[in-house]
């Protein structure tokens, strides 16, 4: 597992390199910068401040600076002026963390149970109804599903605050809305998973026994039949994470999220750079632990 662990981390350097060039000359080749305003620059001074930003060197150079800095933790946020990205990362990154994480739970406690019920009950109304109500979230939006419940919970009956990361109540609706979409894909990898299963020669020999319905389930087929979920969690916790930003912007969360998309608007080159390198990085990791847990839970498979 070790040797396994180390190739791919190893296969991971030449992946966030490249990534790092296309978005460094993204980044130079947009239009725009980030010292443009409403009000017009005289030349002289735009001269000045690229010079002072070391904008006006060679691309080669900026790049090997811009990374060199970021590695060092002192790659400063143009927009943010005295304050570094490291820092910036640091200090918004455990609100997303934070939302991601319990919307994770949230999908998991609401999709894995609806999805086994399903295929428990295949081709029946209860297994129809509950693939139904999971089409039904996939094809509803957190942007739409949002202010849905804020309007519901918070402006009708009154029970959370529509805003803000205050109060562990505040956590309520903006992981609901998170989680209930991604819960819906779960529930539908479930059933899947668990009918493929359930299926096999050893289940119909478990059933042949006598073995009770709940113990089948439990200890013979959900172990197997959530391989396709696990498959499916680390790519989406880290699209849960970077993807927040919508649900960040409705409930006014202090997330990384939020300051990804700012700093595309403002054109804060180095906070761009700085998220883009961090959600690759925190992707790689996830995806590594996923495979780590599929072999450990599938004996078929090994670490090659």
């Amino acid at each position: 597992m070790f040797k396994f662990v180390f190739y791919r981390l190893l296969q991971a350097i030449p992946v966030l390199l490249i990534l790092s060039i296309i978005t460094f000359v993204l980044c130079r080749v947009a239009p725009g910068n980030a010292f443009l305003d409403e009000r017009a620059v005289p030349p002289s001074v735009m001269k000045k401040i690229e010079e002072a930003n070391g904008l006006d060197k060679p691309l080669p150079v900026q790049y090997f600076v811009t990374m060199s800095s970021l590695l060092a933790g002192d790659l400063p946020a143009i927009k943010n002026l005295g304050r570094t990205v490291n820092e910036l990362i640091a200090e918004t990154f455990p609100y997303s963390f934070e939302l991601g994480l319990i919307a994770l739970v949230i999908a998991l406690l609401l999709g894995i149970p609806l999805g086994v019920f399903a295929a428990v009950r295949r081709n029946t109304l209860a297994d129809y109804g509950s693939m139904s109500v999971a089409m039904f979230g996939i094809c509803l939006p957190t942007f739409v599903l949002g202010p849905m419940l804020v309007l519901v919970f918070a402006v009708g009956f009154g029970w959370f605050n529509p805003l803000g990361w205050e109060e562990p109540s505040d956590r309520v609706l903006p992981c609901l809305t998170l989680g209930t979409y991604y819960a819906a894909y779960i529930a539908r990898l479930t059933r899947g998973g668990m009918l493929e299963v359930l299926n096999q020669d050893f289940v119909r020999t478990a059933r042949a026994k006598g073995v009770p319905p709940v113990t089948l389930i439990v200890r013979h087929t959900l172990k197997g039949g959530l391989l396709p979920v696990v498959s499916y969690l680390g790519p989406a916790f880290a699209r849960i994470i970077s993807g927040s930003f919508v649900i960040e912007t409705i409930f006014f969360i202090p997330g990384l999220g939020r300051f990804f998309v700012t700093s595309a608007f403002n054109r804060d080159y180095n906070m761009i750079m700085g998220t883009v390198l961090f959600y690759a990085t925190l992707l790689v990791i996830l995806n590594l632990v996923v495979d780590v847990i599929q072999v450990l839970l599938n004996p078929r498979l090994k670490f090659q």
